[in-house]
């Protein structure tokens, strides 16, 4: 699976995928540091991927373009790197069954929009 990083989350979330398996590309180096989160939105659908971000923007997109699959955190940066390998299994099983879902993973809780 392919995840677009957005321009906020730190590198060590990129990391948790790869380490994975998973292919990872960042949003700044394909569309520029000043790209908008619709144009990264565009990007990642275009290329069936999914958004990973802390932007809360991306929840808006996703309401006009339901196909947009969005891994959004909602927890302490320092969090993010537990809370995405502990739910990494069931987030590979969603996406196994379908591709445009939403995540959000927050402080306690990770929850799975199919």
């Amino acid at each position: 699976m392919l995840f677009v990083i957005d321009n906020n989350p730190p590198r060590e979330i990129a990391d948790v995928f790869s380490t994975h398996g998973h292919s990872v590309l960042f949003s700044r180096d394909q569309l520029g540091p000043e790209a908008s989160d619709a144009e990264i939105a565009a990007y990642a659908l275009n290329a069936s991927g999914l958004v990973v971000t802390w932007d809360k923007d991306f929840m808006k997109l996703r309401r006009k373009n339901p196909s947009l699959g969005l891994v959004r955190f909602q927890c302490k940066e320092e969090e993010a790197v537990i809370r995405l390998t502990a739910a990494l299994p069931f987030i590979e099983f969603a996406l196994g069954r379908r591709r445009n879902i939403r995540i959000s993973v927050r402080r306690s809780t990770v929850d799975i929009e199919c």
